[in-house]
């Protein structure tokens, strides 16, 4: 009898993957999920059997006797599916634990960090994925290359995001790691900012290998890279060009390394960079060169979705305030004498509470800032939090809605525009696409 699996929440980007990787090796799949997302369609194409209502058992009662069910370390023991599967005597496992399973057949090549995670493990499954090594990628987002979150070529290698979000990396013991950032975040699961760094140091400490390290993160034993030339490895000479960023790579010990690849922004070379150190433990340095000028950003990393003679639109993820500042830098880098405006959707009430003023300050970096209502995500409301925090007095910042955003632009596009969240304001992006084109 073929194994079963049923996915609570497997429209996740992370469960999606996952459940892709069972699909194509023939097994029983299915899922729930609140909406009917676009992703939940390609699964269903591919063959999962996914429903809309919690309160369906159906697919536990007809697989019971061979089943596993997963779900997301949002969902609770509260949620239908879980108590009814539990009651029912079948396996249950989150998701992280499900994974830590499946990749303890090969090497794990694992990326962490506050920010970076999808961007990087993107940019480390192409350089793989070129040299035609045997591996499988569970990805935090649609790659531009492979238009899916999940690729295998073979099971040598696994690359996976390590996510810190409920502790889910502690279930890895990564051969390589990268740690691209260790900032405040997830508050609602972390109690302070010591238990962020303390539950880093113990993913670190489970590394068996190499482990790579941004140079704001001070781990013992990790290979620092970044902007200064005191990190082992280091970028400079950046030049930004029509087609996108040329710059030098430097190691302790070796030659510089010219390369040139097809974006923006100073992060985004960091992460090619963190993603090269690891590729280069497998591949050799003369085989990954070339393959720089073809890295693909993920969708919604800072997309450029309009280019024209009246106005420029990108699409980026961020939801943290270093990642408004990083993307604040790549478009002021790129339209130094033109206005910018971002349209900002908060993710979860509890990050709006706990930044509110790093919010405040990243998006007074930009000309002009249109504040959606906060996206509550996995949260209900908290009582006296709502976008208005982020205002601060600045008149620059102004609270609006959806409708407002595109009768704005309709009447008259700003210079430079950004959308800015991980809501479902990819939603309003795609609206704001149609109307710039046409």
């Amino acid at each position: 009898m073929k194994q079963s699996y049923y996915f609570i929440g497997i429209g996740g980007i992370g469960m999606s993957a996952l459940a892709r990787f069972l699909l194509s090796r023939g097994d029983v799949v299915g899922g729930y999920d609140r909406d009917q997302t676009d992703l939940c369609q390609a699964l269903t194409n591919e063959g999962a059997q996914i429903g809309y209502d919690f309160n369906d058992f159906s697919f536990i009662d007809t697989f019971s006797s061979n089943l596993l069910v997963i779900y997301t370390a949002a969902v609770t023991i509260e949620h239908p599916q879980l108590k009814y599967a539990i009651s029912k005597g079948v396996r249950t496992l989150k998701r992280a634990q499900f994974l830590g399973e499946i990749v303890q057949s090969g090497k794990v090549l694992a990326v962490a960090g506050t920010h970076g995670k999808t961007t990087t493990a993107t940019f480390l499954t192409h350089f793989l994925k070129q040299s035609n090594i045997s591996f499988t990628a569970f990805l935090g987002g649609i790659s531009n290359d492979l238009n899916s979150n999940y690729y295998s070529s073979g099971s040598e290698y696994f690359v996976v995001e390590a996510d810190e979000f409920d502790r889910s990396f502690l279930a890895l013991n990564p051969h390589a790691s990268i740690i691209t950032s260790i900032e405040p975040d997830h508050l609602d699961i972390y109690k302070d900012y010591q238990a962020i760094v303390d539950s880093f140091t113990q993913f670190a400490s489970q590394t068996l290998g190499a482990l790579m390290a941004h140079e704001s993160v001070k781990l013992t034993g990790s290979v620092s890279y970044g902007f200064s030339p005191e990190n082992q490895w280091h970028i400079t000479d950046v030049e930004l060009t029509k087609r996108g960023t040329n710059f030098k790579i430097h190691s302790k010990g070796s030659s510089a390394i010219s390369v040139k690849v097809p974006f923006y922004g100073d992060h985004n070379l960091l992460n090619a960079l963190a993603a090269y150190i690891i590729a280069k433990e497998i591949v050799s340095f003369e085989k990954l060169i070339p393959i720089f000028n073809t890295l693909p950003l993920a969708k919604r990393r800072a997309s450029k979705l309009v280019e024209n003679n009246q106005v420029v639109f990108y699409d980026d993820y961020a939801h943290h305030p270093s990642e408004i500042k990083a993307m604040h830098q790549l478009l002021r880098s790129r339209y130094q004498n033109r206005s910018i405006t971002a349209i900002f959707q908060p993710h979860l009430y509890s990050r709006t509470r706990d930044f509110a003023k790093e919010f405040t300050e990243a998006l007074a970096l930009f000309d002009h800032v249109w504040i959606l209502p906060i996206y509550p995500a996995r949260e209900v409301p908290i009582e006296g939090v709502n976008s208005e925090l982020l205002l601060n007095g600045d008149s620059r910042l102004e609270l609006v809605t959806k409708d407002e955003v595109l009768s704005r632009i309709s009447v008259k596009a700003p210079e430079v525009l950004v959308t800015l969240g991980a809501g479902d304001i990819a939603n309003l992006s795609m609206l704001i696409q149609k109307l710039l084109e046409q």
